[in-house]
């Protein structure tokens, strides 16, 4: 009997590590531009609030400590088994977690080095180091396919950066988009806290991506430069989805 449980034991112990070892290790998976379950099991949107119910065994409170210090503009609390966050509209954030582990950074300039052009590695001969520009302009600039009279002219505030290329905009809003939808809350001079929004291929930022190469141009920005963006959003929440240095 007690020889019986013992290799029970074992194969349940042996499952569980094979378990673990194939499981996602993301709080949400892309698949084929499908969003599936990852250490999260579930999730939901409550406002402009991200719940997510995650697996027996995850570390909640590490995953809010990662979040919090890592996507800059978050802020993340794990009560009661949930694991809430906000700061960042949903729809972008769903995107962001389906590429943030525990397990460390990845090295941008590997990915980065197909781009060429503007964008080099400064004292890393081997990756891992800064990254800059030598002015916003030498990055390709992507064709925007949205209606000129949709963006709003701003003055950048201070930039907030993150991991490598996560970044916030705190702008001042100076001549609201004729046609846009948020012409009404985004009135002159009222200041905003913008995250820009990456397109992504299996489950990180895509940095072929020509519209994500454009969007690059907001980790070079500094104080005082005025922008022309294309926001999304509601509730005091918003994303740049297209932007260019004037």
């Amino acid at each position: 009997m007690m020889q019986r449980l013992h290799s029970i034991i074992a194969v349940g112990a042996i499952l569980l590590v094979s378990g673990l070892a194939n499981a996602a290790d993301t709080l949400l998976v892309k698949t084929d531009g499908k969003l599936g379950a990852g250490i999260a099991t579930k999730h939901t949107i409550a406002g402009n609030t991200l719940v997510l119910e995650l697996a027996a065994g995850a570390d909640g409170a590490a995953w809010a400590r990662t979040i919090n210090e890592r996507l800059t503009g978050a802020k993340a609390t794990f009560v009661g088994g949930k694991l809430s966050i906000f700061g960042i509209p949903p729809e972008t954030l769903i995107d962001q977690l389906t590429s943030l582990s525990l397990e460390g950074d990845a090295d941008p300039l590997a990915e980065l080095g197909a781009l060429g052009g503007g964008i080099a590695a400064v004292d890393a001969p081997e990756g891992g180091g800064s990254i800059r520009a030598s002015k916003p302009s030498d990055i390709a600039m992507a064709e925007s396919t949205h209606d000129a009279d949709e963006y709003h002219e701003a003055d950048v505030v201070e930039v907030k950066k993150g991991v490598f290329p996560q970044v916030v905009l705190k702008l001042k809003m100076r001549k609201p988009g004729r046609k846009s939808p948020l012409k009404k809350d985004l009135r002159w001079g009222k200041v905003i806290d913008a995250t820009v929004m990456y397109n992504s291929r299996g489950g990180a930022v895509d940095y072929g991506d020509a519209s994500n190469q454009n969007l690059l141009i907001g980790w070079y920005l500094t104080p005082r430069d005025r922008v022309r963006v294309h926001l999304v959003g509601k509730g005091g929440t918003y994303s740049i989805d297209w932007l260019s240095r004037e």
